[in-house]
């Protein structure tokens, strides 16, 4: 019986947040739908089949490279997340050197 606990327990806390994401996704018209983004001197420019956003540099207040991502912050408890998947190693690097041209890093 305690075996079946601890195995329900290491399912719960491994599958859980997956499936409560997978699931707030999908009630966000236009989640997961592909987005373009345009970087340039002025700042970040991103579209989708849904919106569209633009954050000048001096709206960023910090950023962070990861493994796998970007993460750009527009205040200190929101951000917007930038897949380096997206990017080739060269752009990865022109991206990385914007950033730490025009915002503070955390």
């Amino acid at each position: 019986m305690v075996i079946v606990g601890v195995l329900w327990a290491v399912l719960i806390l491994a599958i859980g947040p997956r499936l409560t994401a997978r699931r707030i996704a999908k009630g966000i018209p236009g989640a997961g739908q592909p987005r373009t983004m345009t970087v340039s001197d002025e700042g970040v420019h991103v579209r989708s089949n849904q919106n569209e956003s633009r954050w000048a540099w001096t709206s960023m207040v910090g950023w962070n490279a990861g493994k796998q991502v970007f993460t750009v912050f527009v205040s200190p408890i929101s951000f917007f997340p930038v897949p380096k998947r997206a990017m080739t190693d060269a752009q990865q690097e022109g991206f990385r050197s914007l950033l730490k041209q025009h915002v503070k890093a955390q």
